[in-house]
């Protein structure tokens, strides 16, 4: 042998693990990086039933730098999650306006007792967020 001894795998496999773990640890602080400057986005909704097939669904988005232009979609959300599903319909779609509201009239709606989500999109500066509120049997909500 010469006085050479057979080192094996040890270095090498030593040395794929230090890179993978270096990738790794860039990855992650890179998500990091990508939420970290970008504020929560608070949603609310609230549901009225105007007429026997007429209804308002008004959704509105704080904080005050995430009000403008948002992306906005009502849906049924028949298993209460608070994500869109398949299966689940979708009510309306709009865009906030400047003040951060959503009107959305319309003669569709989810039968007594189910629940009503919004989801608000993710822009440049603010988060997604999304809000429930459950349809109440019997007396219209005004």
């Amino acid at each position: 042998m010469n006085g050479q001894r057979n080192r094996g795998l040890g270095p090498w496999l030593l040395g794929i693990c230090l890179i993978a773990a270096c990738f790794a640890f860039g990855s992650v602080v890179a998500g990091a990086a990508t939420t970290a400057g970008k504020s929560r986005t608070n949603v609310s909704i609230r549901f009225s039933e105007l007429g026997a097939n007429d209804f308002r669904y008004t959704v509105r988005v704080r904080p005050r730098k995430c009000r403008k232009n948002r992306r906005v979609i009502v849906f049924h959300d028949e298993n209460g999650n608070g994500r869109l599903d398949g299966g689940e319909f979708v009510i309306g779609k709009g865009r906030t306006n400047r003040r951060g509201k959503y009107v959305l009239a319309s003669d569709v709606a989810p039968p007594d007792g189910d629940k009503i989500g919004v989801l608000v999109k993710k822009n440049r500066k603010c988060r997604s967020g999304r809000a429930g509120v459950t349809r109440p049997s019997g007396a219209p909500n005004r």
